[in-house]
């Protein structure tokens, strides 16, 4: 076992003008994103992080403990 983050040992791809599908799950599968108010901060960070970070986006759908961009 090694004391990195585990971001840190993840391999990347870069692949110009690819399209790529992203499915991220809450821990435990908590529905942390079933109430509005956790929904709406989740969408302002994403907004946040394409000003800095631009990017298109097609679609992003939600579940109570899903996100998919």
């Amino acid at each position: 076992m090694t004391s990195e983050p585990i971001r840190a040992r993840i391999r990347r791809l870069y692949v110009p003008n690819a399209l790529y599908f992203i499915t991220a799950v809450t821990q435990w599968r908590r529905p942390i994103f079933a109430n509005e108010p956790d929904l709406e901060l989740l969408r302002e960070t994403m907004r946040k992080v394409k000003e800095i970070h631009p990017f298109q986006m097609q679609a992003m759908p939600f579940c109570p403990t899903t996100f998919i961009y």
